[in-house]
């Protein structure tokens, strides 16, 4: 199936199963698959038998079940293209979307919109577009818990581009200043302060406020994006002083909540949402679906300002299509390209079909997995000799990611060496001359490293919504014995992690 620019049907081969090539299709560089069909972080666009996956902090290969979606998904599409015309059946089939995601999340009945991108560094994009579309003053950003964010943020929050091609492939420069988002300032508040060292919860407030501050003493409006979940799962600034600076800065400051790994409540996103701010989702973290599936949630009061607002010629036209916005929003959305993002539609319905299937599994069912997830992994670190969970005031009570210092001899390893065990996990290494070859043996996808001090990394292990559906059963005893295995395949990532940390460095071998 390919598409034109307008959207239309151009060819259909039946023969070809070109599932997989449209599930990477419409995002950028980091969707490129390699020679063994993965992609940046080591994901297949197609099910992976056999791996053992607590990497959903990054990003998860498609699951059976997700996989049949798409597929069934496409045929749907096409028929209704047949039937309805393409740009028709695109409409309604990004508005069905959108329905779905409000009414998997329990967002009906607040008045928010949902606008779709590519990935959730796109949606910050869009965000602030659309928040420099109703304030046309001079704009500055606050990024909170900017090392704990995506690394496409530093760009975003200026106004640049974030990577050598677009979602719809154009190629642009990286770092250059987007038409229409010019002379946007940015001021960056990490987790860590300037020694390195993490901040206290009230210290992060304090420089928070006197960064938006700081930002509204020379500038119009401040676009202030609080961290819901961070890399580690982690939270700043309190809702105490958001809700001050809403109160104190009320149209001078827009508030925009990462919540891009969904690793919170339906309950708390509605409350966000019921406050006035926007929230940035994806459905491919918590959720395991695709990579590459992005969106901004809107609340009420600003959507309603969006229907009638129109947009500048030009703008945003590499990061999104027509179909990405509301169907109300004429004036905004006539701008943008009639180009259809199948790849991306595609990869929300696989994510849709992980929403469905875990909120499915009842509510008690669910926090008692988030509960015996947290100490299956206390329990499985209690063994390890090399390995050790980063905390900090910011830890959730109920964490799902687990950020995890390697050390040698009692001294935490370089960010080089975790970077080589993170893709050693994910590998067949029992070629390696070492006694336990079958522990070596087992691929293991984990969270990505993260930058910590003085050249440090972690690395992460996370619970997902698939886990906690794979686990879940209407037979009591099914369940428990799915439990156990849970608990028995994390033992295993968690003791390959703290035997490649010892063993580290590797044969070249090993590394390749």
């Amino acid at each position: 199936m390919a598409w034109t620019d307008r959207g239309s049907l151009a060819a259909y081969e039946p023969p070809h199963d070109l599932l997989d090539e449209f599930l990477v299709s419409g995002g950028d560089g980091r969707l490129a698959l390699s020679s063994d069909s993965r992609n940046a972080y080591g994901c297949t666009p197609f099910p992976q038998d056999g791996l053992i996956d607590f990497a959903s902090s990054t990003a998860s290969s498609i699951s059976p079940l997700a996989y049949a979606r798409a597929r069934t998904a496409r045929e749907e599409l096409l028929t209704a293209s047949l039937r309805d015309g393409p740009d028709r059946a695109c409409e309604d089939a990004s508005t069905r979307a959108r329905q779905a995601l409000l009414g998997h999340l329990e967002l009906n009945g607040t008045g928010a919109e949902v606008v779709f991108s590519a990935s959730g560094t796109d949606a910050q994009l869009q965000t602030l577009f659309l928040v420099r579309l109703l304030n046309p003053g001079s704009l500055a950003t606050v990024i909170v818990g900017a090392d704990q964010t995506g690394s496409g943020t530093a760009h975003t929050a200026r106004g640049r581009h974030f990577s050598q091609a677009t979602s719809s492939g154009a190629a642009v420069q990286k770092g250059g200043v987007i038409t229409g988002l010019e002379g946007i300032g940015a001021f960056e508040i990490g987790f860590r302060d300037e020694d390195s060292s993490f901040r206290e919860p009230t210290l992060m407030d304090e420089a928070v406020l006197a960064a938006v501050e700081k930002a509204l003493g020379s500038h119009d409006h401040v676009l202030l994006q609080a961290m819901e979940a961070s890399k580690f799962g982690w939270k700043a600034p309190s809702d105490t002083l958001l809700d001050d600076i809403a109160a104190r800065w009320p149209g001078q400051v827009t508030i925009v909540a990462d919540a891009c790994q969904l690793r919170i409540t339906r309950a708390r996103l509605k409350q966000l949402l019921v406050k006035g701010m926007l929230v940035l989702v994806t459905g491919s973290k918590f959720f395991t679906g695709p990579a590459f599936s992005g969106a901004l949630l809107v609340p009420h009061d600003l959507a309603v300002r969006l229907a009638d607002a129109k947009s500048p010629a030009g703008q945003l036209a590499g990061y999104a299509t027509r179909f990405d916005w509301p169907e109300a929003w004429t004036g905004l959305r006539h701008r943008f390209s009639h180009r259809f993002n199948f790849g991306q539609w595609l990869r929300w319905e696989a994510a849709l079909e992980e929403m469905r299937l875990y909120y499915a599994v009842p509510a008690g069912f669910r926090e008692r997995m988030a509960r015996l997830f947290g100490q299956a992994m206390r329990d499985a670190i209690l063994g390890a000799r090399h390995l050790g969970v980063v905390e900090s005031g910011f830890s959730p009570e109920l964490p799902t990611i687990f950020p995890l210092r390697l050390t040698q001899a009692h001294e935490a390893l370089s960010a080089e060496a975790c970077a080589a065990i993170y893709r050693a996990m994910g590998r067949d290494l029992s070629a390696l001359e070492f006694e336990n070859r079958a522990l070596l043996a087992k691929p293991c996808q984990i969270g990505q490293p993260v930058a910590l001090a003085h050249s440090k990394a972690a690395l992460r292990l996370s619970l997902s919504a698939r886990h906690v559906r794979d686990c879940w059963s209407a037979n009591p005893h099914r369940t428990e014995l799915n439990i156990a295995l849970l608990r028995d395949t994390l033992s295993t990532g968690v003791a390959k992690l703290d035997l490649l940390a010892r063993l580290y460095p590797f044969s070249d071998e090993a590394r390749a």
